[in-house]
């Protein structure tokens, strides 16, 4: 069994824009600049940044320097680093940074009730500037009409204008950045991809991973808690969350063997066949025995993908200078990351510079439906995908300041359906029913069964229709399993995985940078946007979250800028004419800048948490001082399934340092010097901690505490003590992904 653990936003972004009455100097176009220009074909000659540049947009220029270098280098089979366009508004682009930021730094320093928006502002335009497309050359990869003949179409059954073939959806340029699945060579693949039949062609790759995302990060958790109780004394982000089992037909359709074959090899743990299995049949890299006792096999890291764990199929992706920042300073290397904590240096934050981005991507399989098919054919094997939607009212019955309960997408109501169909007179669609997340090869969840549901079409989310030349060609045997896995979670065998002409749509995103050294966070989640504030007011803080009247950045259907969201109608216009409505249509953000407001301008108070007298361990830091709170701020999709509702993502950021391992179970209330989500010292996971070098839970962690204070032990080769007191946490600068030794360094080629 898979097991389901505790991933944490490797990659976070929650950033800013818009001053009341003026947006940030130099960085946002006020109005629309035209379409963007087309860059070559991904396997032409490298692209530089001023090919991505908006006609009448700021020029390249010395700002863009770096950007136009990493264009000239290839981190993906989708062709070279394509940076984020001149109209982002990011201030990596800008020759002074720090000037472009400062709005950003104002609304953190300099707190008001437009804080938020200011930053909410700037977060949207990042947000939609990283679903910028591939440039196509010739070929076309539309955002607005959403229809791409890039990098083949057969399998596909959408139109071009001209009536030429097309996939539905579009390739956009975060695609071509480097992320910390298996490196793609400037060469080729490590891995390489399929061969005319299917199977893969290579004889060696290096193996990465071994652990989910969920199991790798529930290292950092203890036995999970239930209800509201007290985390100065058991852990509680750490919640219990479902088993995903490793289905057979994965490994049937890339290692050369029947299903039943692997069935009864995985049942029987003989791994070892599995292995050679798989290398045999060309795909080295494809399956992961268990590291330790306890731990479950896995596939591997991809190249475009990484094991999430779950249906949701994850990509963390780096902009080149955090590739750098990372590969340069070798963070990727825990020898390197020992010798940094055994030197006490307290923080790597100068070997990351102001032009880290990383992203955390969800994809959300669904099997296509060919027009003229039959529901259960090859082409239309399940009619409709299946997606829970965040329906806010249903979680009114909990308190998000206490409440440890396990509430991921599995254990939602109903699901919408996800349609992909669309016929015509001589090939009609058939008909419809229910739609089925069927959760199959899941422990501890059930499948979720709609019937009438309402249905979205794909062109309603953010999306990519998979070609048979990109499924072979340009993913390789190990994200093919991963997106059959997922296909299988979701559908069931009879899916039969992942196959040419089936959809990955948009569910969540994270998005981080470090335009101002406390980081700029955002992170984006789809939603129906049938919602009201009447069912859920934006100030029942305690009990509410995550309304399209609040974090939409229009209404349904509307041109008009939601209040709240920091953009004016000048600035949509521009985003608009630049990549279409679909980073808006049905998608909703959240922010965390670590500002101390509401998203209605309402100062957060324990009153907006807590009946009556909040506990101490509420607001109280461990100085024993007042201590500030935090709103809730969470991406409902990716939060839930590994922690509480109640959380936000300065509050867990800051504290991600090495070393990182949990306590045992009998320790957590006395701490054992090191870093984690949540500690006894520091259990709110709405507290204000301030920053890393101020926390006291990283410059002075709890080392088995008790009344008389630290009595340091050095277990494992860490924590290190000095006396009774443990070392100073390294800070890893708001990183989880360096803290949790994902940021692989890759081998020489």
């Amino acid at each position: 069994m898979t097991q389901r653990g505790f991933a944490l936003i490797a990659a976070v972004g929650f950033t800013a824009l818009a001053l009341a009455g003026h947006s940030l100097s130099g960085c946002h176009p006020a109005a629309p600049q035209g379409a963007t220009t087309p860059e070559s074909p991904a396997d032409s000659a490298p692209q530089t940044a001023a090919a991505s540049t908006a006609p009448g947009s700021a020029g390249p220029g010395p700002a863009d320097a770096t950007a136009q270098a990493g264009a000239q280098r290839s981190y993906s089979p989708f062709g070279s680093y394509q940076p984020l366009p001149s109209w982002s508004g990011w201030c990596g682009l800008q020759p002074d940074g720090t000037k472009c930021a400062a709005p950003l730094t104002q609304a953190v320093k300099q707190q008001t009730p437009q804080s938020r928006p200011t930053v909410r502002g700037h977060g949207w335009h990042l947000w939609s500037s990283i679903w910028a497309p591939i440039s196509a050359g010739s070929a076309r990869n539309d955002p607005k009409s959403k229809r791409t003949n890039l990098y083949g179409t057969t399998g596909c059954w959408a139109k071009l204008e001209d009536g030429s073939a097309a996939c539905s959806g579009f390739y956009p340029i975060w695609m071509t950045w480097p992320n910390n699945g298996r490196p793609h060579s400037v060469g080729g693949l490590l891995e390489a991809p399929a061969s005319e039949s299917g199977a893969a062609t290579t004889t060696h790759s290096p193996t990465f991973g071994g652990q989910t995302l969920l199991s790798r990060r529930r290292a950092h958790g203890i036995a999970p808690a239930l209800g509201d109780p007290n985390p100065t004394q058991v852990q509680t982000v750490n919640t219990k969350a479902p088993t995903y089992a490793l289905p057979p037909l994965t490994l049937s359709k890339q290692c050369g063997m029947t299903t039943e074959q692997a069935k009864a090899m995985l049942a029987q743990k003989q791994y070892e066949k599995i292995e050679e299995a798989c290398k045999t049949a060309g795909a080295p890299g494809v399956f992961c025995p268990p590291q330790s006792e306890g731990q479950a096999p896995a596939i591997c890291d991809g190249t475009a993908f990484v094991d999430q764990g779950d249906v949701m199929i994850a990509t963390e992706s780096l902009s080149v200078e955090a590739y750098d920042d990372i590969r340069g300073n070798k963070l990727g290397d825990e020898e390197e990351l020992k010798k940094l904590y055994a030197a006490k240096t307290g923080s790597i934050g100068k070997k990351i510079g102001d032009k880290f981005i990383s992203t955390k991507h969800m994809f959300w399989p669904v099997k296509g439906c060919r027009p003229g098919s039959k529901v259960g054919d090859a082409g239309c094997r399940i009619r409709y995908g299946a997606l829970p939607p965040w329906v806010p009212k249903n979680f009114k019955n909990i308190s998000y300041s206490t409440n440890a309960d396990y509430l991921g997408y599995e254990q939602w109501k109903n699901v919408v359906a996800i349609d992909t169909c669309k016929g015509t007179g001589e090939a009609p669609c058939p008909p419809g029913g229910a739609a089925t997340l069927a959760l199959e090869y899941v422990s501890g969840a059930h499948a979720i069964v709609t019937q009438n549901p309402k249905l979205y079409a794909a062109d309603d989310f953010l999306h990519i229709q998979i070609s048979e030349e990109v499924l072979k060609g340009y993913f390789t045997a190990t994200d093919r399993a991963l997106l059959d896995q997922a296909m299988v979670w979701a559908y069931g065998d009879k899916s039969n995985g992942f196959e040419p002409g089936d959809f990955l749509v948009v569910a969540a995103m994270h998005v981080n940078t470090k335009e101002i050294p406390s980081w700029s966070l955002q992170s984006v989640w789809w939603s129906p946007m049938n919602d009201t504030l009447a069912d859920c007011p934006l100030g029942d803080f305690n009990h509410c979250f995550g309304q399209t009247g609040g974090y939409a950045a229009t209404a349904p259907g509307s041109k008009q800028p939601n209040e709240h969201s920091g953009l004016t109608a000048s600035q949509l216009d521009t985003i608009d004419a630049q990549v279409g409505t679909g980073w808006r249509d049905h998608y909703l953000m959240t922010d965390s800048y670590g500002i101390n407001f509401e998203l209605d301008g309402t100062p957060v108070t324990a009153a907006n948490y807590f009946k009556g007298k909040p506990p101490a361990w509420a607001t109280t830091a461990p100085s024993g001082q007042p201590m500030p709170l935090f709103p809730v701020s969470c991406n409902v999709y990716i939060e839930p399934v590994i922690h509480p509702l109640g959380t936000d993502c300065q509050n867990c950021h800051r504290r991600a340092g090495y070393p990182d391992k949990s306590c045992a179970k009998s320790e957590y209330a006395g701490g054992c010097g090191r870093a984690n989500y949540q500690t006894a010292q520091c259990g709110s996971l709405l507290g204000d901690y301030g920053s890393p070098q101020s926390d006291l839970c990283m410059t002075q962690p709890w080392a088995w505490h008790d009344a008389k204070g630290n009595h340091c032990k050095t277990v494992d080769g860490s924590p290190l003590c000095t006396n009774n007191d443990a070392y100073p946490v390294l800070d890893t600068d708001w990183i989880w992904l360096i803290a949790d030794l994902h940021a692989k360094q890759p081998p020489p080629h």
